[in-house]
């Protein structure tokens, strides 16, 4: 196949070389025509001035970027009233003057960002072997010519933020299409009847409740039915009811409450559940049912929001989580107890004397410690109100109070 037909935008060009630098492939070519157009006065040239060299970037082969090195030149301008007496011959099947993309590569690009966006763009042009920024494939995608747009007949009308809080404009949708049609600087009224009037055919505009917005439509097209989009709507219907539910909560509650509440009396001899037990045994069943359709217990656990360890504690215990009162903490005083209750008995009321005899027996903690739990064995023992006690306050003092 000869080179023409693989890159035939390179018509009238010869290659020299051709070899793989990094990752790409560079194709040195060179322009093989006699003659050349100058740019102003369109008079054909033939006397050489220079060559030079251009590098241009073209589309990839095989997932390698193609690289061109043209070898151009610049002629003489014969014409002698012409004011560019000395010209680079032009290129209008690879790319434009001081272009680095070829024409094929800009169009590809602008499309991969139309469709893709700037960044991720990127992303997908460096799987192809192309390397390019975002910001040159949305200049690429902005040269693109937009479709010619079909006259609409049902149209969304809603506002965009350039700044948000400070600068607003308009947004148009052909709601038939799916596709947004203009983008309106402002939306103030003049813009939008503007619009409008050049669009005749419009029967049918979705809109928020700006009374601008309503106030263009009718100027514009009288006879336009005008209508809520589903957002608004929504929104329509869950303020009204905010506001019916916000009046009757008293009664609401009071009826949720009586429907709540057991016709029969619940006689006091039967075992009634802990309230608090009632969610934990309610997730246990959810676990069990969720178990029943086959699904694991990772499954299971990411559903209800608890580890894969907590599912199959449960399941060992066959029961839920326990929300009942808690074991009592181990106090390092608990082999003390006796010898406190027997100092006590005997008539030792200070804290501090205790806590010193309890240190010769190998205790490290506080003296409060020590104070707190004697005061508390000897409140239940004679039924004394518990109040703070300083380290050193005998207890007899306070007892008494």
């Amino acid at each position: 196949m000869s080179f023409s037909a693989l890159f035939p935008h390179l018509l009238g060009f010869r290659l020299l070389s051709s070899q793989e630098e990094n990752t790409c492939l560079v194709l040195t070519c060179e322009r093989v025509t006699r003659t050349a157009v100058c740019p102003v006065c369109r008079t054909s040239a033939h006397r050489i001035h220079s060559r030079y060299e251009r590098t241009v970037k073209d589309l990839s082969v095989q997932n390698r970027q193609v690289i061109l090195r043209l070898h151009v030149r610049k002629f003489y301008c014969d014409q002698p009233t012409c004011p560019r007496q000395i010209f680079a011959e032009r290129l209008p099947h690879v790319t434009s003057s001081h272009g680095r993309y070829t024409f094929g590569l800009r169009l590809f690009l602008g499309h991969l960002g139309r469709e893709h966006g700037g960044a991720s763009g990127v992303h997908s042009a460096n799987l192809l072997g192309i390397q390019v920024t975002a910001r040159a494939i949305l200049r690429f995608m902005h040269t693109l010519r937009l479709p010619p747009i079909v006259a609409p007949r049902v149209i969304g009308l809603d506002e965009w933020a350039w700044k948000r809080r400070q600068r607003y404009g308009a947004l148009v949708v052909d709601l038939e299409r799916n596709k947004p049609i203009a983008l309106l600087a402002d939306r103030s009224k003049p813009t939008i009847v503007h619009w409008l009037k050049e669009h005749p055919t419009i029967q049918i505009v979705a809109r928020d409740r700006s009374k601008e917005f309503a106030a263009a439509i009718t100027e514009a097209l009288p006879e336009a039915s005008h209508v809520a989009d589903r957002w608004h709507l929504a929104k329509n219907l869950t303020e009204h009811l905010d506001k019916v539910v916000s009046a009757r909560w008293k009664q609401l509650a009071k009826a949720g409450s009586q429907a709540e509440t057991s016709p029969q009396p619940v006689s006091p001899s039967k075992s009634s559940r802990r309230p608090r037990q009632a969610p934990g045994e309610a997730r246990y069943q959810q676990m069990l049912a969720l178990q029943q359709t086959g699904l694991s217990t990772r499954t299971i656990a990411k559903r209800l929001g608890v580890t894969q360890r907590t599912i199959q504690h449960w399941l060992a215990q066959e029961h839920g989580p326990h929300a009942g009162t808690r074991k009592p903490r181990r106090s390092p005083l608990d082999w003390s107890a006796r010898y406190l209750q027997k100092r006590w008995e005997a008539g030792e009321r200070n804290g501090t004397v205790l806590w010193e005899e309890l240190k010769t027996q190998g205790y490290t903690g506080s003296s409060r410690s020590v104070a707190s739990r004697v005061w508390l064995h000897g409140g239940v023992i004679h039924g004394s109100q518990m109040c703070p006690l300083r380290r050193d306050q005998p207890l007899a003092r306070l007892s008494k109070g």
